[in-house]
């Protein structure tokens, strides 16, 4: 990540390097989720933000770029306004839900109403060859 700290109406980038160390050209399917380290209400334990199909020769590695919207992050409250709520969160890629490959934890910086026509729903992602 290249940075730890959010801005309620700001974005944040995520990158896992994908690697073939196989002797033939393969696929995955990496998987980004969030999850919610201390949420004021009930939360799902870690939610699917953003997925990508990534093809790489043998011997080839790749850069996964995933660029999350804050409003993502969003959940209606006690009060039933869409939110996005200040505190620590923790992003998990994997190649699914429960094989989880790598972690990294950022903080909301605040809480913020979000308008329901200014939520972002899917999550921007690049596929770069690495030398």
């Amino acid at each position: 990540m290249e940075r730890d700290e959010l801005a309620p109406a700001g974005t944040i980038v995520a990158d896992v390097t994908v690697r073939n160390t196989g002797r033939r050209a393969g696929h995955d399917v990496v998987q980004l989720y969030v999850s919610a380290e201390n949420p004021d209400q009930a939360r799902p334990v870690q939610e699917l933000v953003g997925f990508e199909r990534v093809s790489v020769d043998a011997g080839e590695s790749k850069c996964v770029s995933f660029e999350v919207d804050a409003s993502q992050l969003a959940y209606y409250d006690r009060d039933f306004n869409l939110a996005v709520e200040e505190g620590p969160y923790e992003f998990r890629i994997g190649h699914s839900a429960s094989d989880i490959v790598t972690t990294a934890s950022f903080t909301v910086n605040k809480t913020k109403e979000v308008p329901s026509t200014g939520r972002t729903y899917f999550t921007e992602t690049r596929v770069t060859d690495l030398e």
